[in-house]
């Protein structure tokens, strides 16, 4: 009997030392399929938020005010059986403040490094492109010759063995070289860095395993 407890509290931890050498040769079961996320995949994530007054002021002239902010990530990547990711990543944003106040779209490309294991997941990018476009603006009409890096840190729940979702938070930060002037449309030298740090809700699908 004494023999039988001694085997029975060693297992859990015999169990543990086989999972950790399983782990470091990274051989696949069926089980593990269903588990992990590895192969192609592709990640849609995105944010919107809407703020909308309607203001009735007694003895003052106040406008009604809406303004809406739509942030979205398309990544597509691979993942390795170690869990290091790479791929690529489009950014966009669209802000509309009011319908003749300024509207912004921006976009940006970059490169994508990072580590996603068993649901948790951080990637960083690199962007070697970016560009915001405004509209309705005395000032600026657009941002141009823009570089930056975007962090992300979140964690997958998987609702199918190729589909999971998760939120995650984003922090970009991006430096545009050129300003062009909305009067004069003449491109001028520019120092300007715009920060965004937002979550937002992401979806994984798994395309391919292999």
């Amino acid at each position: 009997m004494t023999r039988i407890l001694i085997v029975l509290m060693m297992s859990p931890l015999f169990a543990w030392g086989q999972y950790e050498d399983y782990e470091s040769y990274q051989t696949f079961t069926d089980l593990d399929r269903e588990q992990r996320d590895f192969g192609l995949v592709f990640s849609p994530t995105m944010t919107y938020a809407l703020v909308d007054e309607n203001n009735d002021v007694s003895g003052s002239a106040v406008n009604n005010r809406s303004r809406s902010l739509f942030f979205y990530d398309i990544h597509m990547g691979y993942i390795f059986r170690s869990g290091f990711y790479f791929g690529l990543l489009y950014a966009g944003e669209a802000v509309d403040i009011n319908e003749a106040s300024p509207k912004t779209a921006r976009e940006s490309v970059g490169l994508s490094f990072g580590y996603r294991h068993r649901g948790w997941s951080f990637v960083g990018t690199f962007f070697p492109y970016s560009k915001q476009d405004l509209e309705n603006t005395v000032d600026i009409e657009s941002y141009s010759e823009g570089m930056g890096f975007q962090l992300d840190a979140g964690y997958f729940f998987r609702v199918s063995p190729y589909i999971s979702i998760g939120p995650q938070f984003v922090y970009k930060n991006l430096r545009y070289g050129k300003a062009t002037n909305a009067v004069t449309n003449v491109s001028s030298d520019s120092s300007s860095s715009h920060t965004i740090f937002t979550p937002m809700v992401s979806l994984l699908f798994n395309l391919y395993r292999g």
